[in-house]
């Protein structure tokens, strides 16, 4: 059912009834307000820009009048993040909602002991690093960011979700993204839980090209740069074998390891639940 469309509103109406600091449109040309002390730590250079130039499709329910409207009005402080550990686990914001990745990949990684699963989070994820997990009095879980590919997040603020809370159609965006990072790991487990090790890791490769992947000369490529160990514990595999599986699936020209990714030959499997490339199941490159 199409959400109800809100007409487009004078400056003065749109900014009754919100909070003072939300009242007025942001001065893009203006210096960016710094981000809070404990996220200055970890990014870079802090620039302002609209949030439908950054994420156009979180506008697609909007008809064009109010879509541009809203768009001076929805400014946000842009923060990059290069690759390496990021100390996510920041104390909590008052003035933070959330933050969202608009560029690259990043790894969150729960652990119990020495053992941790990576999630990995690109381009429309929503973050709250600086909130606690459910459930972790009894059970404490260990989180660790990685920064896998250079990012560039949004931070979305109190004086953003206020005015963004007056058009239905951009709540329900940014819920949906909420529900999507949920779903991409349920596909990720049931991923994991595939029987064969070589089957797991092709399964895998293909789903992330499905998010993020793009065509190139010689079949899709994933433009992340993962290692054999992150491979290993996203299908639950010891990188030995992980790495023999991987040398097993270049051999039979499926797929290949590149200096900005890796690039999957043919078309994507079908039937993986019975697919086999010990069996000769698994499809070969066309």
């Amino acid at each position: 059912m199409a959400l109800h469309q809100h007409n487009a509103l004078s400056d003065a109406d749109l900014g009754a009834g919100l909070p003072p600091i939300a009242r007025r449109p942001v001065d893009l040309g203006a210096p960016a307000p710094p981000p809070p002390p404990g996220v200055r730590a970890l990014a870079g250079e802090v620039v302002m820009a609209p949030l439908l130039d950054l994420d156009p499709t979180l506008g697609d329910g909007l008809a064009p009048a109010v879509r541009e409207q809203v768009r001076q009005w929805l400014v946000v402080r842009v923060c990059e993040l290069p690759r390496g550990r990021w100390p996510g686990g920041l104390d909590d914001h008052p003035e933070l909602m959330g933050l969202l990745v608009l560029e690259g990949v990043l790894a969150r990684s729960a652990g119990l002991g020495r053992t941790a699963y990576p999630e990995l989070l690109g381009p429309g994820a929503l973050l709250r690093p600086w909130q606690p997990d459910v459930g972790g009095r009894i059970v404490q879980v260990e989180v660790d960011w990685h920064v896998i590919e250079p990012c560039r997040i949004a931070l979305l603020d109190r004086r953003l979700i206020a005015i963004a809370g007056r058009w239905p159609e951009l709540v329900d965006a940014l819920l949906s993204r909420a529900l999507d990072r949920a779903r991409a790991l349920d596909v990720n487990m049931a991923i994991a839980q595939l029987p064969l090790l070589e089957v797991r890791l092709l399964a895998l490769l293909w789903h992330l090209a499905d998010r993020w992947g793009r065509p190139v000369p010689g079949g899709m490529l994933v433009p992340v740069r993962l290692t054999h160990s992150v491979l290993g514990a996203l299908v639950l595999g010891r990188r030995p074998s992980v790495s023999t599986a991987l040398g097993d699936l270049a051999a039979r020209g499926v797929v290949s390891r590149r200096d900005d990714g890796w690039l999957l030959h043919g078309d994507p499997p079908a039937g993986l639940h019975g697919a086999s490339l010990r069996d000769g199941g698994a499809p070969s490159a066309r």
